[in-house]
């Protein structure tokens, strides 16, 4: 996959996330800081997902690291990520299970469209499920690997994380419940690095210049 068909499809995500902010009032109804975006909140989402999937197959790769890095137009490499996975907890079931905030974020925004009978030709949650699904397929082709290659771990691990993205689309839309609460208390100090730490499979092989991700915690 093109890295720049990848980097164009971030923009345009990021562009989403700038649109809902001008037509909603977002500060002022979710009370987060005025210096945090919905854009800082998918960036910080997108890189803790990307971290988690490099961690799956129990080392982090300086492929996987420039990939990241020059997705989201960040200086990364693979002990930052390391450290990034260990600090936050992302490479855990807890993290597998907790959707992220963008989500929340993007199904609210369709709820808020079907409460006021607005149509739209794509729901927002659904255009954020397929980026993600985009982007692990570049993850994954930066390893060196494809969708038939990928190790058995990082599959496990994909197919986890989007299962649990598509089971909250289907069970927080406005024709299936009413209620939808975000936290956003994890929005925090997002913009200059990700939050979270998942335990990786061991692996006994030594990659030059990569680092060995850290055990998985359930």
């Amino acid at each position: 996959m093109e890295i720049q068909a990848l980097k164009e499809a971030v923009s345009q995500m990021y562009k989403v996330c700038d649109q809902m902010e001008e037509k909603t009032n977002f500060h002022e109804t979710t009370g987060i800081e005025n210096d945090i975006s919905i854009s800082d909140i998918l960036k910080a989402n997108v890189l803790y997902f990307m971290a988690y999937l490099a961690a799956t197959d129990g080392v982090i790769s300086w492929d996987e690291a420039q990939f990241i890095g020059e997705i989201l137009d960040m200086h990364v490499t693979p002990s930052k990520l390391n450290d990034l996975i260990k600090e936050n907890n992302i490479y855990s079931t807890e993290f597998e299970e907790d959707p992220p905030i963008v989500l929340k974020i993007f199904v609210a925004m369709d709820n808020a469209l079907y409460q006021n009978g607005i149509k739209t030709q794509t729901d927002l949650g659904e255009a954020l499920f397929d980026f993600y699904r985009l982007i692990t397929v570049g993850l994954v082709e930066a390893n060196g690997r494809t969708g038939e290659t990928m190790m058995p771990e990082e599959r496990e691990g994909a197919q986890l994380y989007l299962g649990m993205m598509r089971s909250y689309i289907e069970g927080n839309t406005e024709k299936l419940h009413t209620d939808i609460i975000l936290d956003y208390g994890k929005c925090r100090g997002n913009k200059d690095r990700g939050s979270g730490g998942v335990r990786a499979p061991k692996k006994n092989r030594s990659v030059s210049g990569s680092v060995k991700a850290p055990e998985k915690k359930v």
